[in-house]
Formats: structure tokens, sequence, C-alpha cells
């Protein structure tokens, strides 16, 4: 009797898992870290001058650059809005555009809602995969495509794969709760794990 109770639940379970795979569900979670299998990777913010580290301290507009391997944060510079129109311009061309709402919406995460630099954050997609905007909280998955990323109004702490493996797997992850008002560009086309979302570093 006890192996044949085990059977139904392993089924089941593999179809859970098939079907979270096939729709890239997410469900809310207190972990930041996602779910990829291997090492998870911190980043740091050594190799930021004085000027760059008050820049990501501050609510001011920046563009901050990140290694994709490391999560090493390598360069903050001020961003004017303008540039920044720009940058969202290039963004939503470069994604698959869509019907608002189209596609599965996780329970923090909505498919392209992404339409300007709002307040909202937004994770950019390379075409034909669609931008997601995340509300507040965290949120793991598995999101492929993903390019640039607004935080708006909020503080952002991103995971992802790391795109160019050396070995196990790993899941790579921002080094803190980027500030206000930053576009993040890692330089690379990323798989996201984990969004934390938060109204405080």
């Amino acid at each position: 009797m006890i192996g044949s109770s085990r059977r139904p639940i392993a089924i089941t379970m593999a179809f859970v898992f098939a079907a979270v795979s096939l729709f890239g569900a997410t469900s809310a979670s207190a972990s930041s870290t996602g779910e990829a299998p291997g090492e998870v990777v911190i980043g740091s913010l050594e190799s930021l001058t004085a000027d760059e580290s008050a820049l990501l301290e501050s609510d001011k507009l920046k563009r901050v650059t990140v290694d994709p391997s490391s999560g090493d944060v390598t360069s903050v510079e001020p961003l004017t809005r303008a540039q920044l129109n720009g940058e969202v311009d290039v963004a939503l061309r470069s994604s698959g555009q869509a019907k608002a709402g189209s596609g599965v919406s996780p329970l923090s995460a909505t498919w392209n809602m992404c339409s300007s630099a709002g307040s909202a954050t937004c994770w950019y997609g390379a075409a034909p995969t669609l931008n997601l905007q995340f509300s507040y909280g965290a949120t793991n998955g598995t999101w492929g495509s993903r390019t640039k990323l607004w935080t708006g109004n909020y503080y952002v702490k991103a995971c992802w794969v790391d795109p160019q493996p050396s070995g196990i797997a790993k899941t790579v992850c921002m080094p803190l709760r980027n500030g206000k008002n930053a576009w993040i560009e890692w330089g690379s086309v990323l798989t996201g794990k984990s969004m934390d979302v938060s109204n405080t570093r």
C-alpha cells in the first residue's frame, strides 16, 4: 500500500513541475535568490568610486552597469530624463510588444505593462519575449530573455542565471536593492530568477 500510495503523488508532482516549467508561473516568496541549481553568487560594489557610490545611494536618475557573471556593479553614471526616455524607447522597440495584459500573469508580475519610464519596476525583454512589470514584494520565477531593468520609484534587487557559466550552474544576484530611478544594464541577455521590490533599501 505504501508503494502504491506514492506513485500518484509522484505523477502529480511531475505534472505540476512540468506545468510550472511550461508556463513560467511564479509565486511570492521571502527569498530573493531564486531557485536555480548550483551556487548563488552575490555581487559587490568594491570597484565603484566614492562619487559613483554616492550616486548609487541617491534617488537621482542614473545608469547602473552590472557584470552579468559576477553581479558586481561596475559603474554608475548620471542619466538625464531625455536619455532615459530614449533608452526606454529602444527597449520597447526591441521587445515583443503585444496587447497589454497578454500572456501569463504571475502573482507579482504582469506581462507587457511597461510603456514608459514611470514609477513601476520594469524588466524589459528581447523580442519576441514581453516586458515584465513587477509590483511590491519578492517574486521568484523563470523569465527568459531579460535585458534592461528600470527600478522606478522602488528599491530593487534582481537575481538571474549566469549567462556564461563555466561549469556548474549558478544564480547571480545584485549586491543590494538598487536605489530609485536606476536604469540597470548587464550588456547581456539574461534569464531572470527573482525580483525583490521594496519601498526601503
